[in-house]
């Protein structure tokens, strides 16, 4: 398969970022079919040579926790609702523990990548892949 180094550029940051976002619903849900499949796909892209970036897969892992915290946002405790076809009611989360895990893979990420852009623009041996 012949990529251009855009493409290979971008099937690296797609395919670490899907790692990190699975590598988190791994440990949260899905346990070793989403870690099997993150696996892969970093093995993927190893082997067309597209140049991932670590800070994509902490990128990628703050997705769900993102996710969690919208999905929680007027938590925690008890959410009810009602329509013409029926009601329930549903217990919400704490989202805060989920938003500070959420910023400090935002952050680390952040930080690694600038720390990248810095290595690499002084021509420094620090390599992403």
């Amino acid at each position: 398969m012949n990529l251009t180094s855009y493409q290979k550029t971008r099937v690296g940051l797609i395919a670490w970022g899907a790692a990190g976002l699975l590598l988190t619903l791994g440990a949260v849900s899905l346990g070793h079919v989403a870690w099997a499949i993150s696996m892969a796909l970093l093995l993927i892209s190893a082997v067309v040579r597209a140049p991932g970036r670590p800070s994509a897969l902490f990128f990628g892992a703050s997705v769900p926790l993102v996710l969690v915290v919208v999905g929680h946002a007027a938590g925690p405790g008890w959410s009810c609702h009602s329509s013409p076809t029926g009601s329930g009611c549903d217990e919400l989360l704490d989202p805060r523990p989920y938003l500070l895990a959420a910023l400090v893979l935002l952050a680390t990420g952040t930080a690694l990548e600038l720390l990248l852009r810095r290595a690499s623009s002084r021509g420094t041996a620090i390599h992403s892949s």
